[in-house]
């Protein structure tokens, strides 16, 4: 027997609203808006390492955080809030607003 449980937020919107504050308003906020970004594509690829051709290990939707970890020319690699790292577009990742 399978048993599939699912857990639906009934605000989806709400956790990325306060974190959105959080990182506009909060006590280390100068800090945080350096490190954290928002996706701007529709869809972006999180990819293995940071190419094109390399293999696509998530895709984020747009509107998700990020936490910038490095740049690599036109490369970031990013951690999502799952905790899932991987290497994304820099052109379609972009400062909090």
């Amino acid at each position: 027997m399978t048993v599939d449980i699912r857990v639906v937020v009934a605000d989806p919107m709400k956790d990325r609203t306060e974190f959105r504050m959080l990182v506009l308003h909060g006590p280390e906020a100068e800090s945080a808006q350096k490190i954290y970004r928002v996706i701007s594509a529709n869809v972006l690829n999180m990819r293995s390492s940071p190419d094109s051709s390399a293999p696509v290990v998530s895709r984020l939707a747009r509107g998700s955080f990020v936490r910038v970890l490095r740049l690599e020319g036109e490369w970031c690699k990013a951690l999502t809030p799952d905790g899932l790292e991987g290497w994304v577009a820099a052109q379609y990742v972009a400062g909090i607003e």
